[in-house]
């Protein structure tokens, strides 16, 4: 079949393959849909919704039949550029109607679900079980798919076990760029169950944060456990980024906390010198009401409280240790030692904070923050001994850019999560005021009446905080970072071995001969043109 150049030809030709309500042409949608929480890409020809294997595959053919490149989106909530088109002759692949939860199956403890379903959708079906999937999916799980967060790779609130979403997949299905069908763990072979995932070489981990580069991700085995008994923790307050490092490291050492996440007093809003007495009186209720020991709760709850007004207004950073226990006994031991080994580095706050992140595993989080700024994270992922080399060249850097910060109205925060025992993420977030784009307006529409359009078009702001981030991943890569959502931003290939960067180039081209899934992602193969 030779080439359609024709878009009209192309449109009618996907209508007929795919139904013509899957099929959007409108210029509005495409550019929407060819945009992700920071930037556009170059806006796609046409976007395609498949249902099925079958029709992914179909889509695959007629992407190569027509001279097209296929980028595939999730939630859509990234800011790398993962799933953003390099070209314009480029066909957007919505995953959502890829949503069927395959099977659960308690007893081998795993569960087959597509990869457009959402992990709220998946957790709400496992509940019914009494079970959860061992990495339940990121905050933002009530919009995220899982084939986008297993392509980007992500952390949630179980990370200081688990560590990422890639350690919870035992097999893929993927749709190759041949035209073929793969599925990469026990799967494979007939009537085998995908259980157990290191039987061999492990095909699985090479499609795990891969960016989507080296196949279309269409279902997805995972690991699930039964729901805790029993949640709770303990949350800590630190004047010196020394003392909240040693406290962090110490904590993950001894595997005691499910999760320990920390960040910056701003960012925590914990500046309450102002609020009085009755903010006081809410913290005291906060801890004890949500206490699995009240009788202990309210105890531990006046000292906090009576010391806490001192502890709030010199904090410089916040931390929060989780913990889970299939008893009650097992969770106040868990908390006992997780208290004793982080008090000689800070002073115990009441537990809040902790018990929003159990309550709501999948808020409705906004594109933008609570006063409508526009926001852009980054991320690191340190090694303990290279930590604080880096947090200090980071804060040197961010200093050099102080009076032009300032002048902008930028904040610049910070957010670390502890990736299992021996890494920690480090996540710095921008803010600033600027005109929402039509991403920010069909992604939470609900936010609009109380943030209405009135920010003008701030270029000055958003070009300086492109500067400066781009300044910190440079300063990342120089400190040897990690990343998770590499996507087109982070420099995955720069430095790596030759032999490393053959390996990868020729996976890339045994998998996608054609070079029609997503193209420049991971930097495997060099940004789009037209011809």
């Amino acid at each position: 079949m030779r080439p359609k150049q024709n878009s009209d030809d192309i449109k009618k030709a996907a209508e007929d393959l795919f139904g013509k309500e899957h099929v959007l042409s409108e210029a509005s949608d495409r550019i929407f849909y060819s945009s992700d929480l920071y930037q556009s890409g170059e806006t796609a020809e046409l976007v395609i919704a498949p249902a099925s294997t079958a029709e992914m595959l179909r889509l695959v053919e007629f992407a190569a039949d027509t001279g097209r490149a296929i980028f595939v989106r999730g939630g859509g909530r990234s800011y790398s550029n993962a799933f953003l088109p390099d070209r314009r002759k480029a066909i957007l692949v919505d995953t959502t109607r890829l949503n069927r939860i395959r099977k659960i199956d308690p007893q081998n403890l795993i569960a087959t679900v597509e990869c457009g379903c959402t992990w709220k959708a998946l957790d709400d079906a496992l509940s019914a079980y009494g079970l959860r999937c061992i990495f339940w999916g990121p905050a933002s799980g009530a919009k995220a798919t899982i084939g986008g967060s297993m392509s980007q790779g992500t952390a949630n609130n179980q990370a200081g076990l688990i560590e990422t979403s890639s350690n919870a997949v035992t097999s893929y299905e993927i749709v190759t760029g041949t035209g073929e069908v793969l599925n990469t763990g026990l799967d494979a072979q007939s009537d085998r169950i995908a259980n157990f995932r290191p039987y061999g070489p492990d095909l699985t981990g090479l499609f795990n944060a891969d960016a989507g580069a080296l196949g279309i991700k269409t279902a997805v085995t995972l690991k699930v456990e039964p729901r805790p008994g029993y949640e709770g923790g303990v949350s800590f307050a630190f004047t010196r980024f020394e003392d909240l490092v040693r406290a962090l490291h110490t904590a993950s050492r001894e595997g005691l906390a499910s999760a320990i996440i920390a960040m910056d007093s701003e960012t925590a809003g914990i500046r309450s010198g102002e609020q009085g007495l009755a903010a006081d009186f809410k913290k005291l209720v906060t801890i004890v009401s949500n206490s699995h020991n009240p009788i202990r709760g309210l105890w531990r709850g006046i000292k906090i409280a009576l010391a806490g007004r001192k502890v709030f207004n010199t904090a410089t950073y916040t931390a929060h240790f989780l913990a889970e226990g299939a008893t009650d006994a097992i969770l106040i031991s868990k908390e006992r030692a997780l208290r004793r080994l982080v008090a000689p580095y800070g002073k115990e706050i009441p537990s809040a904070a902790i018990s929003m992140m159990r309550a709501m595993l999948f808020p409705d989080i906004p594109t933008t923050d609570f006063t409508g700024r526009r926001m852009i994270p980054i991320h690191g992922i340190s090694a303990w001994s290279k930590l604080e080399p880096l947090h200090t060249a980071y804060t040197d850097l961010v200093e050099s850019y102080r009076s032009e910060i300032d002048d902008a109205g930028i904040t610049v925060a910070e957010v670390f999560s502890v990736l299992g025992r021996g890494a920690v993420l480090f996540e710095p977030v921008f803010y600033w005021h600027d005109s929402l784009t039509d991403y920010h307006k069909r992604t939470h529409p609900s936010a609009l009446p109380k943030f209405p359009d009135t920010h003008s078009e701030n270029q000055t702001a958003r070009a300086l905080v492109e500067d400066i981030k781009t300044a910190i991943i440079e300063l990342m890569r120089q400190h040897g970072t990690a990343h998770l959502q590499i996507g087109k931003l982070y420099p995955f290939m720069d430095d790596r071995s030759p032999e490393s960067s053959a390996m990868l180039r020729s996976l890339k081209q045994a998998l996608d001969p054609r070079n029609i899934i997503n193209p420049g992602a991971l930097g495997l193969t060099p940004k789009g043109n037209d011809k």
